[in-house]
């Protein structure tokens, strides 16, 4: 090997190496982010009450009568159609993925007969 080989390989070498600091600095300088004021994710948790200590007091419910003075059939109607790939909402409907909803305000949970509740609801 002579010299101008010698001078090739280490000409390629400082090439590459020139291309490669070069690539990255450029798309350093593209694809720059600001730095965060306060390093770190915020992560808002709600506080608990500690143990034997006093409970939350429960959010207070709404009289029903005011519920229903604002219902809305056709708004009920188009949230329901999510519903129906699973439930009918028919009396006597057949059981889907899911089971027949009609009736369902204050029945017990996995009550509805004729319906293969997993072992997890029937708890």
């Amino acid at each position: 090997m002579d010299s101008f080989e010698i001078n090739k390989l280490i000409g390629g070498l400082l090439g590459t190496v020139f291309v490669v600091f070069s690539v990255g600095i450029i798309s350093d300088a593209l694809f720059a982010s600001p730095a965060p004021e306060k390093p770190g994710y915020a992560i808002e948790a709600t506080e608990e009450p500690a143990e034997g200590g006093p409970a939350a007091p429960a959010a207070e419910a709404k009289p029903i009568a005011d519920l229903l003075a604002n219902a809305n059939v056709e708004a009920g109607a188009s949230v329901f159609k999510k519903c129906q790939a699973c439930h009918t909402g028919e009396k006597g409907g057949p059981n889907k993925v899911g089971p027949d909803l009609w009736d369902i305000v204050d029945r017990p949970i996995a009550a509805h007969g004729g319906f293969a509740y997993s072992a997890g609801l029937k708890e």
